[in-house]
């Protein structure tokens, strides 16, 4: 009874581990094959100082060009806050106006004479 249960335990297994193997190698990952391509120049064995002075400068205007296109990023932002800012200024300016112009009809009052009349919505 023992013994048969030992082989029991051990078919069980054996094809435990078959089903594994079989499921394993139906996801495929088994068969992929990764490529590492080292970035290393292979074109000069020994690079003379105009190359490296070269690819020096090359990695340095690469730099120097991504710093500049962030803070003309950044720039572009803060100009576009400040219109908006402006803008709203502008907004209240005219809504003042007109306000301070009801109240001078309401009260007969004269404009100065330097100053133009004073009404909503003028360009300046």
């Amino acid at each position: 009874m023992e013994k048969k249960k030992k082989t029991k335990t051990a078919v069980v297994v054996l094809i435990g581990c078959a089903a594994a193997l079989w499921l394993g190698s139906l996801s495929g990952a088994a068969n992929n094959r990764y490529e590492i391509n080292a970035d290393v120049p292979l074109s000069y064995q020994s690079p003379s100082n105009t190359v490296m002075v070269l690819d020096a400068y090359e990695r340095l205007m690469d730099n120097y060009m991504s710093l500049v296109q962030s803070n003309l990023n950044a720039v572009s932002g803060d100009v576009s806050q400040s219109a908006r800012q402006l803008t709203s200024i502008d907004r209240k300016l005219d809504s003042l106006n007109v306000r301070l112009a009801r109240i001078e009809r309401a009260l007969s009052i004269q404009t100065v004479s330097g100053s133009p009349p004073l009404s909503g919505g003028e360009d300046w």
